[in-house]
C-alpha cells in the first residue's frame, strides 16, 4: 500500500511538472499547492470509504454466523429463511405449507388416532379428507445477551388444527410451541409450551398426531424446565431435564402440577452414535367435574437411538404408567368409574420403534410399529377403553428441491375394545410439503 501511494504521488508530481512548464503564465507554487491538497483530500476520502466497506463486510459475516447458530433453536433449519434484525432481538421467520389427502376405509378423521369399533356400524363407512390444516408458521427469537455468556431465545409456532366443524375451509389457528428460554453454555431455563420432555421423540409421519395412543406418549404442554449439560462423563455426555408440567382442567383441579424428570446419556457403540434416555413423571388429576377425588398420574419412560450406518437409524421409546390420557397415552379415558369413589387411573404400557433409511439426500423411508396394552380391569359399563391398540405405519418422502417434497404413507390400526367388538382401519395418505 505504501509503495502504491509513493508511485501515485510521483506520477501526479510529474503531471503537475509538465503542466506547470507548459503554462508559464500561472503561479506554479499555487498550482502545486492546490493539486496537492486535492490529492490529500482524495486519499482521505478513499481511506474512509475502505473503512466503511470493511465495516459492512463485518456486519454481513456477523449476520451469517447468527443465522447458522439459530439452527439450534429446535425449529426448522434457518439457512435461507427471512431474518429480521431489530436490536437487541433477531427474529427468524420459518414454516411450511402442507396439503394432505387422506383416505380411510373406516371413519377415523384426520388424526387417525384409533380404529373405530365394528359395533358402531355407521363408522365403518369409508371417507376422503382433503385439507391444509397442518400448515405451520413460526418465529424464532434470538437475543439479547444475558450477563457474559448467556442469551435469551424464544419461539412462537402455530398450525391450523384448532377446533372447527368444517376442517377443509374453516380451520382455526392453534399454538404448538410458545416459550422463552434463557440459554447458557452448560444449562438453560425454559418457560412456556413445548414438547413434554419425559418422552422426547416422535416418529416421522405424515399423520398429524403421529403414533399417539399407539405407544407414543408425550405431546405438547405448558411447562417450566431446567436443563443441564454434563460433558466428559466417562464414555460420553449427560443431559438432565427437570421441571413442572400442567395438562388439562382435571389435572389443574388436583391443585398441583406434574413433576417431571429425564436423563439422556450420549456415547458411541462400535464407533457409531448411541443415545439412551430414562425418566418419568408423577402428578394427580381430579376424576371428574362432579366428584371430589384425585387419582395418581405416573409414568416411567425411556428411549434408545442408534445409528449403525450413515444411511440407517433405529429409534424406539417405551413407557409404563397410569392416567396418561392428557399425554395421549392409554386410550381416551383417564380413569375408570369416574362418577363415584371407586374411580382409579387406567394403567398400562406401550411403546414404538422406527427404522429410518436415507439412501441419499433425496429419499427417506420410515417403517414404524407401535402398541398400547391396558392392564386395568374395567366394569361392564365401560365401552370406550380398549384392551390394546396396535399399529404399523410405512411412509416414503421424496425431496423435489431443498424446499419442496412429497410424501406417501400407509397405516394399519387394529383395536380391541373393552366390553365390545374390536375394529380395524386401513389409512392411505399423501402430502405435498413446501418449507420456507
Amino acid at each position: 500500500m505504501f509503495k502504491q501511494r509513493v508511485f501515485i504521488r510521483c506520477l501526479v508530481s510529474a503531471v503537475i511538472g509538465v503542466f506547470v512548464l507548459s503554462s508559464p503564465g500561472m503561479a506554479s507554487d499555487d498550482v502545486i499547492r492546490t493539486l496537492t491538497e486535492r490529492l490529500d483530500k482524495l486519499e482521505q476520502e478513499n481511506a474512509e470509504l475502505r473503512a466503511e466497506i470493511n465495516a459492512i463486510k463485518g456486519q454481513v459475516e456477523g449476520v451469517k454466523k447468527e443465522t447458522r447458530d439459530s439452527k439450534t433453536m429446535g425449529g426448522e433449519e434457518s439457512e435461507g429463511n427471512l431474518i429480521v434484525n431489530k436490536p437487541p432481538v433477531q427474529i427468524e421467520v420459518y414454516g411450511m405449507i402442507k396439503t394432505d389427502m387422506i383416505y380411510n376405509d373406516s371413519q377415523a378423521g384426520e388424526s387417525g388416532s384409533q380404529a373405530p369399533s365394528e359395533s358402531e356400524g355407521a363408522r365403518d363407512n369409508d371417507e376422503f379428507l382433503f385439507n391444509a390444516r397442518d400448515s405451520r408458521i413460526g418465529l424464532n427469537f434470538i437475543g439479547p445477551k444475558i450477563f457474559d455468556d448467556g442469551e435469551m431465545k424464544g419461539k412462537i409456532e402455530f398450525d391450523f388444527n384448532g377446533s372447527s366443524d368444517d376442517h377443509s375451509t374453516s380451520s382455526q389457528p392453534r399454538f404448538r410451541h410458545v416459550y422463552a428460554q434463557a440459554s447458557f453454555p452448560n444449562w438453560s431455563l425454559l418457560a412456556g409450551q413445548t414438547n413434554a420432555f419425559f418422552s422426547p421423540y416422535n416418529p416421522t409421519t405424515l399423520t398429524v398426531y403421529s403414533m399417539r395412543r399407539k405407544g407414543n406418549v408425550g405431546y405438547r404442554h405448558a411447562q417450566l424446565r431446567l436443563t443441564n449439560m454434563w460433558e466428559n462423563i466417562p464414555g460420553g455426555d449427560l443431559k438432565t431435564d427437570v421441571g413442572l408440567i400442567e395438562t388439562d382442567d382435571l389435572n389443574a383441579d388436583a391443585g398441583s402440577p406434574d413433576f417431571v424428570g429425564y436423563i439422556t446419556y450420549t456415547t458411541e457403540l462400535l464407533d457409531r452414535p448411541l443415545e439412551i434416555g430414562v425418566g418419568g413423571l408423577y402428578g394427580q388429576a381430579d376424576i371428574s367435574s362432579t366428584v371430589d377425588k384425585n387419582v395418581d398420574i405416573w409414568a416411567v419412560t425411556g428411549h434408545i437411538k442408534y445409528q449403525p450406518l450413515d444411511e440407517w437409524q433405529l429409534l424406539t421409546e417405551f413407557f409404563k404408567g397410569a392416567g396418561l390420557t392428557s399425554y395421549r397415552g392409554l386410550g381416551p379415558s383417564e380413569v375408570t368409574n369416574a362418577s363415584d369413589e371407586t374411580a382409579k387411573a387406567i394403567a398400562g404400557s406401550g411403546g414404538w420403534v422406527q427404522i429410518k433409511y436415507n439412501p441419499n439426500d433425496k429419499w427417506e423411508i420410515n417403517n414404524t410399529y407401535g402398541i398400547e396394552d391396558i392392564k386395568t380391569t374395567l366394569g361392564a359399563a365401560d365401552t370406550t377403553t380398549w384392551d390394546y391398540q396396535y399399529s404399523h405405519l410405512h411412509n416414503v418422502f421424496y425431496k423435489i428441491t431443498n424446499n419442496v417434497s412429497v410424501g406417501l404413507e400407509y397405516q394399519r390400526i387394529v383395536a380391541k375394545f373393552k366390553q365390545k367388538d374390536g375394529g380395524d382401519l386401513n389409512r392411505w395418505m399423501t402430502s405435498i410439503i413446501y418449507k420456507f
